[in-house]
């Protein structure tokens, strides 16, 4: 069987042939990032995996960002008529994670200082002693999606994504 699968490094080799995750499939298509509304390459190649996918072919579409959303994200476009429902979308950091612990939160903490909501965005920034200190941004369902934590001159020092366990 002919294999269509583009290797960029010997690591994705690696993943793909030795991991025994992906191998099995015809059609693997590697995309940067994924999300509801893009435009370009990614657009062309949902529409490459779809068609694949019609015709019968195993396909995969192998993300590599790390984007706790994938699940809504691929719901979201299959629901969208964008995304075939045969498709299977892998995330880079999703299958070499490996985890299976609880990493529900047990205990919440609320927040200290004055928060000031950013407008139309589900966000709110955080100020303590008048120093910029934190961006709390949220989905739509009200979970935690991202923390950015920011040093005395207001630059993005850490990023904490949320998991959604949901």
């Amino acid at each position: 069987m002919d294999y269509k699968v583009v290797v960029y490094c010997k690591w994705i080799k690696y993943f793909i042939i030795d991991r025994r995750k992906v191998i099995e499939s015809n059609n693997v298509f590697l995309i940067g990032s994924l999300d509801v509304q893009r435009g370009g390459l990614t657009k062309a190649s949902l529409a490459q995996a779809n068609t694949f996918a019609e015709m019968g072919y195993d396909t995969h579409i192998l993300t590599f960002n790390f984007d706790t959303r994938y699940e809504r994200i691929r719901s979201k476009l299959i629901e969208l008529g964008q995304l075939n429902e045969n498709v299977k979308v892998l995330n880079l950091y999703e299958e070499l994670c490996g985890s299976e612990e609880d990493l529900s939160i047990t205990q919440v903490t609320p927040e200290t200082g004055y928060l000031d909501p950013h407008v139309g965005h589900n966000a709110f920034r955080v100020y303590e002693n008048g120093l910029y200190t934190k961006y709390k941004k949220f989905h739509e369902d009200d979970s935690l999606d991202f923390i950015d934590y920011f040093n005395e001159q207001r630059y993005r020092v850490k990023k904490k994504c949320m998991m959604n366990m949901a």
